[in-house]
């Protein structure tokens, strides 16, 4: 009999490498909040701007629902700015949003192609968002695996 040591899954996941820095995301609307430079008026703005909560107007007075809209608005990071966003994913810690850029990602059916980075140039882009949002956590190296 054959033995499978290694990789085995029935479900898809990826490996990941990110290099960025962390953000508490305990209260996620005030970390949009100053990331976006935004009042809450402006994120009621904004909620009540989206099909889904002219859909649902009972949302807009739901803690729960104000505090996925504004992960949802981390997101836009991605493409404001061209800054990958992990939260709540593999092994991000729990409370924890990673800002940065993906220097790795492979999924099970993808084998990964040779890539290059100028660290010194994605170390100053990733310090100068840094800076701009106020965070003074330690740029780190974040490797794990999600479902994707």
């Amino acid at each position: 009999m054959k033995i499978r040591k290694g990789f085995v899954s029935n479900s898809s996941s990826a490996s990941f490498v990110i290099i960025g820095f962390g953000i508490d995301n305990s209260d996620s609307k005030e970390t949009a909040k100053n990331v976006f430079d935004l009042s809450d008026e402006d994120i009621m703005d904004k909620m009540k701007a989206s099909s889904y909560y002219k859909k649902y107007p009972e949302k807009l007075e739901d803690p729960k629902a104000i505090k996925e809209f504004c992960n949802e608005l981390l997101y836009d990071l991605e493409e404001a700015a061209n800054f990958d966003v992990l939260m709540g994913e593999g092994d991000i810690p729990d409370g924890k949003i990673v800002v940065g850029k993906i220097i790795s990602y492979v999924t099970t059916e993808d084998q990964q192609e040779a890539k290059q980075f100028d660290v010194d140039e994605l170390v100053t882009k990733i310090k100068t968002l840094q800076e701009e949002m106020g965070n003074t956590d330690t740029l780190k190296i974040y490797t794990g695996t999600m479902c994707c």
